[in-house]
């Protein structure tokens, strides 16, 4: 592979050559020769080099496998070269996976990597987005000594990060109460005479008497405990996440689908800490997935979603069908980009109590910022939002029309929206900061 300044060089040689062939410039001549023989005795070394090149041996490591959103990690790519010649230059190409971003600023390149030598590249990279990053996957290019001739090689060594979403529990510790009559949900036994279920933390406005005074006094920072049993009546949600190819609109770490996954946790919060039930469905290679459990085991499931082409909102429905029928409250966060309309007859067909579904619908507006250079791009963007805003606001008409709950969330509302949707059950939230 020849780069740009091959061609460059390449190509000014042969018009200098020719020129002077045509000049009948002796002198010039010669020097265009002699010019053009170390382009070929290049390449030759280059070629020559090449063996070696393919056989060098590429480890990737890391400080850490699995992190938080904001967390830095070490990287380090170690490179063994067992040959018997030196090679000039190697590249490494796209090593910085997109959901990290590296916080030093450092050369790329290896430079005369000597025969029967080791090399080793850190990095310190910063998280921006959660998922899991491959940061042993990237190209490797090397270079001839004037950067004529360049060759590239696939690294596929698997060595990832997952990027977990941050878990404020400091701003999500709500405990819930429900009024009988708010909506449907399963009665049991007073809790004073339940089997005993745990220990877990205090919250304010648990009722002091049920506090393990001797499980605290074990406690280093004698932090206040309280004994779990069951509740009066559990709360029991299903939250479906439509994770179209359209929710990887936004920023980096600011997606519709990080928007999502964060409401995720804040509900499972509110829910778990209130003796409830909380699903989560969502699509996975077209297949509706669902995942349950604590906050913590929601965030190492659910950090892995990802946006799904062959996305289909009906099979999420009809997957959500026997669970919904258990459970107390449905919500739906999706996206309904321009000029797709999410039926209200899906609805009406598949759940026989409309009062217990909300959906919410994702401006996208919100999630991008304008960017342009002259007053036409202006115009345009605009346009697009104008076009989206007026989409958006005749689905929820539609939906409204047929007495279906639904509402409009902006990239900075989402959260307490869907929390406010489930106050507005008259499930009370005693404490939420």
């Amino acid at each position: 592979m020849i780069t740009n300044r091959g061609y460059l060089v390449i190509s000014a040689v042969f018009v200098f050559l020719t020129i002077s062939a045509l000049a009948n410039e002796i002198q010039f001549l010669t020097i265009s020769i002699f010019l053009f023989s170390l382009i070929l005795v290049e390449f030759g070394i280059y070629l020559v080099s090449l063996y070696d090149f393919n056989n060098i041996d590429v480890k990737t490591t890391t400080s850490k496998s699995r992190i938080f959103l904001g967390d830095e990690v070490l990287i380090k790519t170690t490179f063994t070269h067992d040959g018997k010649r030196g090679i000039n230059q190697v590249l490494m190409i796209d090593h910085i996976p997109t959901g990290l971003l590296s916080i030093e600023k450092k050369s790329d390149s290896i430079i005369s990597l000597k025969a029967g030598t080791e090399y080793s590249i850190n990095f310190r990279v910063k998280s921006l987005q959660m998922g899991k990053w491959n940061v042993g996957k990237f190209t490797l290019a090397t270079t001839d000594k004037f950067g004529i001739f360049m060759n590239k090689r696939n690294i596929e060594n698997q060595c990832n990060i997952g990027v977990l979403p941050i878990i404020r529990m400091g701003k999500r510790k709500a405990q819930a109460r429900i009024q009988s009559g708010s909506f449907p949900t399963r009665a049991k036994r007073d809790p004073r005479g339940t089997e005993f279920t745990g220990i877990r933390e205090y919250y304010t406005g648990d009722d002091y008497r049920a506090i393990a005074w001797k499980q605290m006094a074990k406690t280093p920072q004698h932090n206040p405990l309280i004994k779990q049993y069951e509740f009066d009546q559990e709360i029991g949600l299903i939250f479906v996440i439509g994770n179209s190819e359209f929710t990887n609109d936004g920023q980096i770490g600011n997606r519709k689908l990080d928007v999502a996954i964060d409401a995720a946790l804040s509900l499972g919060s509110i829910v778990n800490s209130s003796g409830g039930k909380f699903n989560v469905i969502f699509s996975q290679n077209s297949k509706p997935t669902m995942v349950s459990g604590s906050v913590y085991e929601l965030c190492n499931r659910l950090y892995q979603i990802t946006p799904d082409k062959k996305f289909n909102v009906e099979n999420l429905m009809n997957f959500s069908l026997p669970f919904a029928k258990q459970s107390s409250l449905v919500l739906f966060l999706m996206d309904s980009s321009y000029p797709n309309l999410i039926e209200p007859k899906m609805f009406i067909q598949k759940y026989t109590d409309l009062r217990n579904i909300r959906t919410f619908f994702f401006d996208t507006s919100t999630f991008h910022n304008k960017k342009s250079k002259n007053n036409q791009n202006d115009d345009a963007y605009d346009l697009i939002i104008k076009r989206e805003t007026k989409h958006l606001k005749q689905q929820v008409k539609i939906l409204r029309s047929y007495k279906i709950s639904a509402d409009i969330c902006t990239k900075t509302n989402t959260s307490n929206k869907l929390v406010n949707s489930i106050s507005e059950n008259r499930i009370l939230l005693e404490s939420f900061s």
